[in-house]
């Protein structure tokens, strides 16, 4: 009723922060395939983790560049990737470098085959297997061949059946993260027959056009199944 006024205590929490965030990665040194994404994890115990910015191989990472905590590589390559992040308050912590390389197989082993490359091949001769396959990154996980089925090594071979017959050879090669190639060929046997003491085409002068040409084919040994799979004359088919 005098007209005094009483005070009211006001408190209020006031929250500093500091400390700039903490972020490692999930660098392993291990080969990994184009699929692969690394892993940042960023953590601040106070005001709370803002951004992550990142670069790879050799760029200094700023606020302009990258944000996100799943990092993709392009290509194969030998990655480093350097990152820094932020929190609520602004604090930006010192930019780290990825504690391993990050290791991306992104291609197929490469197939080389020597033997058979041919679409026909001589029934009256062994038919040989010679392929190598490489990977100059993840390496060598599998390679098999296959002819007609049945899985060969390169360095062996076959005796064909002295006949007509279709065949396939297929080789694949796989590397240690997954990447896959093959090689196919279909192919059968045949005999390149020249001179008159193999072929001979009768008659020897046509007397009218068009004609009839005959060729008489003499095989150097019996071959079952035989057919005429082309045949030119003077580098033109007939």
């Amino acid at each position: 009723n005098a007209g005094n006024l009483a005070q009211q205590a006001s408190h209020y929490n006031i929250n500093i922060d500091q400390t700039p965030p903490s972020t490692t990665d999930g660098s392993d040194s291990i080969w990994h395939n184009q699929g692969y994404a690394l892993v940042l994890s960023p953590f601040d115990m106070l005001s709370g983790v803002s951004q992550t910015y990142y670069e790879i191989n050799g760029n200094t990472p700023t606020i302009s560049s990258p944000q996100g905590t799943i990092v993709s590589f392009p290509s194969t390559g030998n990655y480093s990737v350097e990152y820094f992040s932020t929190d609520v308050a602004g604090n930006a912590e010192q930019t780290r470098i990825s504690s391993n390389s990050v290791l991306i197989d992104a291609t197929k082993p490469v197939i080389t085959v020597v033997s058979p490359v041919d679409e026909f091949v001589n029934p009256f001769e062994p038919l040989a297997f010679n392929f190598t396959a490489v990977d100059e990154h993840s390496g060598l996980s599998e390679v098999k061949a296959f002819f007609n089925g049945t899985q060969v090594e390169s360095g062996g071979f076959v005796n064909l059946p002295i006949e007509f017959t279709y065949y396939n050879f297929t080789v694949f090669a796989t590397d240690n993260v997954g990447n896959a190639n093959a090689y196919f060929l279909n192919f059968s046997t045949a005999l390149v027959l020249r001179g008159e003491d193999q072929i001979k085409v009768t008659p020897e002068v046509l007397q009218v056009n068009p004609g009839v040409l005959t060729a008489h084919v003499n095989f150097p040994q019996p071959f079952n199944g035989s057919a005429i799979i082309n045949a030119t004359l003077d580098g033109a088919p007939f």
